[in-house]
C-alpha cells in the first residue's frame, strides 16, 4: 500500500463521497483507489492516534516489520502497553500483522487532513 489519508470527516462528506464514487462506477467512470481513514471528531483522532501510538507506528515504519516485544524494546516502553497500542492499530487497519507474528506498517506515507471549524 502506498499513502493513507487520515483526518476529520462528517458521516455526510464520508456519504457524499461515497455517493459519488458509486456513480461514477455507475458510469463506467474510472475511480481511482485512495486509502482513507476519518475520524467524526478531532478529540477521538487525538484519543486514537495517541503520540505514543504515532512514535510506534514511525519506529515500525524506519525499522521494518517486528515482534511486539523488539517494538517495545524500540521505543523504550512496557510491553503490555505496546501490545494493546499495536491491537488498535491492527484493528484500524494502521499496521498488519504478518504469519511469523511480526507487526509492519503497510503504507509509505500517511497525510492528515485537519480542518478548522467554520
Amino acid at each position: 500500500m502506498g499513502r493513507l489519508e487520515i483526518g476529520v470527516r462528517g458521516l455526510g462528506e464520508v456519504a457524499a463521497d461515497f455517493v459519488r464514487t458509486a456513480r461514477a462506477l455507475g458510469r463506467g467512470t474510472a475511480v481511482r483507489k485512495r486509502e482513507q481513514l476519518w475520524f467524526a471528531d478531532m478529540p477521538t483522532l487525538l484519543r486514537t492516534l495517541t503520540v505514543e501510538r504515532w512514535r510506534l507506528m514511525e519506529h515500525l515504519r524506519a525499522h521494518g516489520p517486528m515482534s511486539v516485544n523488539a517494538a517495545a524494546r524500540g521505543v523504550q516502553r512496557n510491553y503490555k502497553n505496546v501490545h494493546g497500542d499495536i491491537a488498535k492499530l491492527v484493528e484500524l487497519g494502521l499496521a498488519v500483522k504478518l504469519t511469523d507474528g511480526r507487526i509492519r506498517i503497510p503504507y509509505r506515507s500517511i497525510v492528515a487532513e485537519l480542518r478548522t471549524a467554520a
